[in-house]
């Protein structure tokens, strides 16, 4: 058992800055990371809690330099007491019901009854691990496809490789996971093995201009607002006719914004949810 201190170092950030934040903490040396409503991450004590601070504090300048707001709140840097840091950390991963499918972690074994889908997350420097609202968002509008679920899929940013992984659950064919971090690509691909679906998911680096294969009836990203308007016309050269687009990771004072956008490629607005400051869309390309 791994008895040793830490140093927990907690943060209120502002959504639009939050994933940046987190990918910004692991590089910083970070060996946990956890996005709740206050962001939360643990290094050792053999860090320096200035240096730390300091870092932190010069990042989140150069973000609202970019016009990105940072932080809501001071930094606070605690020394945590001996632990046994596996058990500390695994205590912030629960199982999580979303719809049909339950989120847990590999040493979790919840009771999943008829009907429902059980997709196991390790926990790692990947974005998604059902934790966060867009996430969930994503998994809701996914479950309500239907009973005939699309044959093929291809998921954008696929980060855990969380909604590809619960698209084949639901009984898509084949998904196409990309990702351009290869930090991304390792964890999907682990917990692709960890599912035992990896005749039916590839995962691979890729952005979605390097894709050329048939067009998919079924396309997952989620994203910022920012990166999914600059990817519109690669989102429908990557769709059939017809096709379904779910995506998320958008702020609801983005809403409006992303919804015209959208129209203005053709995309027909099928079904748009909320919770908490995110919304995530449902759309088709049309037919025509």
């Amino acid at each position: 058992m791994n008895l040793q201190h830490y140093w927990e170092l907690r943060l209120a950030c502002h959504p639009e800055a939050a994933e940046a934040l987190t990918n910004y903490l692991w590089e910083a040396g970070a060996v946990g990371v956890v996005e709740e409503e206050v962001l939360r991450a643990f290094f050792p004590a053999a860090q320096s809690p200035d240096a730390i601070r300091r870092d932190l504090a010069a990042y989140m300048g150069s973000l609202e330099a970019l016009g990105l707001s940072g932080a809501s709140g001071p930094i606070e840097l605690h020394r945590l007491a001996a632990r046994a840091w596996d058990t500390a950390w695994q205590a912030h991963f629960r199982p999580l019901r979303v719809g049909r499918f339950w989120i847990a972690p590999p040493w979790e074994r919840p009771r999943v009854g008829a009907g429902a889908h059980l997709i196991q997350i390790r926990p790692g420097r990947a974005f998604g691990t059902g934790q966060h609202e867009t996430t969930q968002l994503c998994l809701k509008l996914l479950d309500g496809l239907g009973e005939s679920p699309p044959h093929r899929a291809l998921d954008i940013g696929t980060g855990t490789g969380i909604l590809a992984i619960a698209a084949v659950r639901l009984g898509v064919a084949e998904c196409l996971a990309i990702d351009t971090d290869p930090d991304a690509v390792a964890a999907a691909r682990d917990n692709v093995e960890l599912n035992r679906v990896g005749r039916r998911v590839r995962v691979r680096v890729a952005t979605p201009t390097q894709v050329a294969e048939p067009p998919f009836a079924l396309l997952l990203a989620n994203l910022l607002t920012e990166t999914h308007q600059a990817l519109l016309p690669d989102y429908r050269r990557l769709m059939i006719p017809g096709g379904r687009a779910i995506l998320g990771g958008i702020l609801t004072t983005d809403e409006d914004q992303m919804a015209a956008a959208l129209g203005a490629h053709g995309f027909d607005n099928h079904e748009r949810i909320r919770k908490a400051e995110w919304c995530a869309f449902c759309v088709e390309r049309p037919r025509a």
